[in-house]
């Protein structure tokens, strides 16, 4: 599928960038199958998102610049039929409401709470 495919190839970028074994932006392209121009698109959002990314010329490779480091991770789990009830279209039913968030970074699911979802809006004005 291609969408655990560009998962897949997100890990594999954030691994390299930790290990600092990037290469130069061409060779990192490559080695990921896109783009310099989508290359440097997706690090401009992994920037916005709060990651400190450089580039260092001496080691030819891109870094985390501070303690900060993303990690990404998925499973996959047959729901049951209740647990369906609660989902609608890829969105998440939460008092009666559907929230969409069009700005992930401002958007985290941190925990369940009875069965429902529990959502924290970090830097925007929703309160639940």
């Amino acid at each position: 599928m291609k969408l655990f495919h560009q998962i897949d190839r997100m890990q594999y970028m954030l691994h390299l960038i930790q290990q600092k074994k990037t290469g130069n932006p061409e060779k990192f392209a490559k080695r990921l199958s896109l783009r310099k121009r989508q290359l440097f698109s997706i690090l401009e959002e992994l920037r916005i998102i709060g990651l400190n990314i450089q580039y260092s010329k001496e080691k030819q490779s891109y870094y985390y610049a501070d303690d900060n480091y993303m990690e990404i991770s998925y499973g996959v789990k047959l729901l049951s039929d209740e647990e369906t009830k609660d989902i609608e279209g890829g969105t998440l039913k939460i008092l009666k409401c559907i929230f969409f968030a069009p700005n992930l970074a401002n958007f985290a699911i941190v925990n369940t709470f009875q069965g429902k979802y529990r959502n924290l809006f970090a830097q925007s004005n929703f309160n639940l």
